[in-house]
């Protein structure tokens, strides 16, 4: 069997390469690795390798902009999650990244060019691969190390199982220009109570606070492949039990209005939530507002 592993150090992450064209066949497969595979590399922003029949590996590798999701980024994404699904073998996704950050969210670099249109368009293509990420039939796994912000931290809420390197870090700050992403989804996994907190006041969210929380499984110094816990069911019978176990979650997750039991119907909701807020007018000056609270926040802070 190939010994696999996904080693993330700080001090090699800037060498790093994901060797998705190296053979596995009695290989050691890392995904950083200190030497990078002579294979042909491809040229999308993120790539998706096959260590195992049962396991898929998805890289996010824009690091010139911290992998933060533009719109390709995100089709790309939300393609390779689908291709995944469709393997009958398949069981497990696992979402890694190159560069000193998981993603600092969405791209906003040409905010000039856009429009209250083009924003909302671009937010809802991020629902729309978020929903299908919680409602996969895949073990979905994240990986995070550095800063995961934004539409990168509801990435991480959606997914499965949840690990995360000492210095990461996870904030949700679509409500301070008038979004609602992915709330329902983290009180799904730290309550009711603590998401409102965590959104409403803007809280950063440390590694060691997060697994407290439940944002996050565990803390760990590497990310091994071979640690991952072993399914001991086919992918029929997990897709059922996924299926039961989400539905329970989303019943579970109401917050004083009356929350649908189906996934489906709470996919919906969800989508309806963030179509709503996205459209309310003035979206791209909001956006703007909060940038610049930002830049005064961060001149008051410097020395």
């Amino acid at each position: 069997m190939s010994l696999i592993r996904i080693r993330v150090h700080r001090r090699i992450l800037s060498r790093a390469t994901l060797p998705t064209a190296c053979p596995i066949s009695g290989t050691r497969l890392r995904v950083y690795a200190r030497k990078p595979c002579n294979a042909p590399q491809p040229k999308n922003m993120s790539a998706l390798a096959w260590p195992q029949p049962d396991l898929a590996v998805v890289r996010i590798a824009r690091t010139g902009r911290g992998n933060a999701f533009d719109t390709r980024l995100v089709e790309t994404l939300h393609a390779a999650i689908a291709e995944a699904a469709v393997q009958p073998a398949a069981q497990t996704l696992v979402f890694h990244a190159e560069g000193p950050d998981f993603s600092t969210g969405m791209d906003l670099s040409d905010l000039e060019s856009e429009t209250d249109d083009t924003l909302a368009a671009r937010f809802i293509a991020i629902e729309d691969f978020l929903a299908t990420v919680w409602s996969s039939r895949l073990r979905t796994v994240a990986c995070v190390h550095g800063r995961a912000w934004g539409a990168a931290a509801d990435l991480v809420v959606a997914c499965d199982l949840r690990m995360a390197l000492p210095d990461s870090s996870f904030r949700f700050p679509g409500a301070q220009f008038g979004l609602v992403l992915g709330t329902r989804r983290l009180a799904c996994r730290v309550g009711s109570d603590m998401a409102r907190q965590i959104v409403l006041e803007g809280q950063t969210v440390a590694a060691e606070r997060a697994v407290q929380l439940g944002l996050i499984h565990r803390v760990v110094e590497a990310f091994d492949l071979e640690s991952l816990p072993r399914l001991v069911v086919d992918p029929e019978t997990q897709t059922a039990i996924h299926a039961a176990s989400r539905a329970a979650d989303d019943h579970r997750t109401a917050t004083g209005v009356t929350m649908p039991a189906d996934v489906e119907a709470s996919l919906h909701f969800d989508r309806q939530a963030l179509i709503g807020s996205a459209h309310r007018p003035g979206l791209r000056q909001r956006i703007i507002d909060y940038r610049t609270r930002l830049k005064k926040d961060a001149t008051a802070r410097a020395p």
